[in-house]
């Protein structure tokens, strides 16, 4: 579609900034180890087109999970759209609240806290379809009982209020936490401009209007909340990223159409501190946009943006997402990943909890695939570490569907109290056998660790003299045996070592031993190191991981699943 360019200054400064290091998702170290699933009960209902997290709602101890099935294709008959409420602790149904029917209901939710004093979160559920012509409408609703608090709702035909939403804490000072709602088709400035609203949580009047500026922006079609944003000062404010995926952008190539943009604007009240923009024609940067947490402990909330057109090698869509770090005034570029062709990689992206140990938090990547392709594609999620940028795991949607497995993504908690987060993906096209779709959502972990008789890690430490390994052995069935020794780049799950060093075997079941820095790989390298005992059955590995150049701190977690960083412990 043809329509005046809008025209994005981008400075050289930012340009430097985008330039980041992109991590191509071939090879993955699995460990997404499912816990349990939920399969929607009604057809064509679109079960799991939208998840969060939602709070104790139940009083278990442990946060629970909302499910949204907006009913946006009900086929021949009307359907009425429903939020299904679940445990997080197993999966168990709690309650649900059915919308109005054409009106998309459960096209968008979010935590919001508790609103009405009752001491039980309470959570925000978008309706971009309700309210005459899709004008659009958000609920707050109450987390004890499901009933509805109160509705905000639209005043435009077609400006789809609500779907995007997020909580924003206390933003007026009231002491109930507040509330943003995107209306990406609203037309205020110019056409499907856009626009968003600060809402107060108490009440549900608007505290704020932020309009869009130009045509076809959809200006508030992603939201995320950054609670400690990067406004310079002693006093940094929280920060709210609005994803633009329509906006133009000029470059020294020229007009970008479609690139997309985000905007990180100060709460309560500030102007927008930075815009961030696509690099490539088409690619809807800021489709999706999420909160990472504090990545670099420099007290700044950092983030992740999605732009599931981007193209990846070898030219064609696949989709990116980009990670930044909010210091300063400016973000510094922390990771870039690619997906793979087809894959619509970056769709949904979300923070969750450390997954690897290594003491920051990582990010949760979905890839649903193009719905218009003429190839159905099943789908995928992706978990990354965000301290090496290294892929953790991927799991892929079921063969041969077009259940769009990544449709949503979000961290769910710590459900089992090891100590690692779990965190849910949804596959809203998931049937069984010829029937309509009912969709599902799938619960997954990190893996135990290391089995019986498996070693513990290696020890690792550089110096001078060169590389020194110790580990021991995990059992009486490693004892005794020598041991072989690999270095390599990476491991690539069932295969071992990508370009390994040959191995070099210790004597009389020792269990240390001293290599020479390697050579054949620059100083840099992510290089791993697996030691594995000699047996008649089987070999039972010990993994290490270090980067040359750098001191190799000891570790213990099982890395042949993970990336063995030096904060492992």
């Amino acid at each position: 579609m043809t329509r005046p360019f809008r025209i994005l200054q981008i400075s050289p400064l930012f340009l430097a900034c985008c330039l980041i290091p992109t991590v191509f998702t071939r090879a993955w170290a699995a460990d997404c180890t499912p816990r349990y699933q939920v399969t929607g009960p009604v057809p064509n209902q679109g079960f799991g087109s939208a998840v969060a997290t939602i709070g104790d709602v139940n009083g278990d101890g442990v946060p629970d999970f909302a499910v949204g099935a907006p009913a946006k294709n009900p086929g021949p008959t009307q359907i009425s759209p429903e939020v299904y409420i679940f445990s997080g602790l197993d999966g168990n149904f709690v309650y649900k609240n059915p919308g109005p029917v054409g009106s998309e209901f459960g096209s968008a939710i979010a935590a919001l806290g508790d609103i009405n004093g009752d001491g039980v979160p309470d959570f925000l559920v978008g309706a971009p379809e309700s309210v005459g012509p899709g004008g659009g409408c958000i609920f707050a609703i109450s987390g004890a009982n499901g009933g509805a608090i109160y509705d905000f709702e639209g005043q435009q035909a077609g400006a789809q209020l609500g779907a995007a939403i997020v909580g924003v804490g206390d933003v007026n000072g009231d002491g109930v936490p507040d509330f943003a709602g995107g209306a990406p088709h609203a037309s205020g400035m110019q056409p499907d401009s856009g626009a968003i609203f600060i809402v107060s949580g108490a009440t549900g009047g608007v505290l704020r209007t932020i309009p869009g500026e130009f045509t076809g922006d959809r200006f508030g079609a992603s939201l995320a909340f950054l609670r400690v944003g990067a406004q310079p000062g002693p006093q940094q404010s929280p920060g709210l990223l609005v994803g633009t995926p329509g906006a133009d952008v000029a470059n020294a190539s020229g007009p970008l159409v479609d690139a997309g943009a985000v905007y990180e604007i100060a709460l309560p009240i500030g102007p927008p501190i930075r815009i961030l923009a696509g690099n490539h024609a088409g690619d809807h940067f800021g489709a999706s946009v999420a909160d990472l947490r504090d990545i670099d402990g420099d007290g700044s909330t950092d983030f992740a943006v999605g732009a599931p057109n981007a193209p990846v090698p070898p030219g064609m869509e696949g989709g990116s997402v980009s990670v930044y770090l909010a210091s300063g005034i400016n973000p510094i570029g922390h990771h870039n990943f690619l997906g793979m062709p087809g894959d619509a990689f970056g769709a949904a992206v979300g923070g969750t909890g450390d997954v690897t140990g290594d003491g920051v938090g990582d990010i949760l990547i979905g890839g649903p695939g193009d719905p218009n392709a003429a190839i159905p594609h099943s789908g995928s999620l992706s978990v990354y570490s965000n301290g090496s940028g290294l892929p953790l795991c991927r799991t892929e949607g079921l063969s041969g569907t077009a259940e769009r497995f990544g449709a949503a993504v979000t961290e769910l908690g710590d459900l089992d109290g090891d100590g690692f987060p779990e965190w849910i993906g949804s596959a809203p096209g998931f049937s069984v056998g010829p029937v309509a779709p009912l969709g599902q959502v799938r619960v997954f972990g990190v893996a135990p660790g290391p089995p019986p008789g498996r070693p513990r890690m290696i020890d690792i430490d550089e110096n001078a003299a060169g590389i020194q390994l110790s580990w021991t052995p995990g059992g009486p069935a490693c004892a005794g045996f020598d041991y072989a020794v690999y270095a390599g780049r990476y491991v690539r799950m069932g295969e071992g070592l990508v370009t390994h060093l040959p191995d070099t075997c210790t004597t009389g079941g020792a269990t240390q031993i001293s290599l020479p820095v390697p050579a054949v790989f620059p100083t840099g390298t992510a290089l791993y190191f697996i030691a594995t005992a000699q047996t008649q059955n089987n070999e039972e590995g010990s993994y290490g991981q270090g980067t040359l150049g750098d001191e190799h701190p000891p570790s213990s977690r099982p890395c042949e699943v993970f990336l063995n960083t030096g904060s492992c412990q």
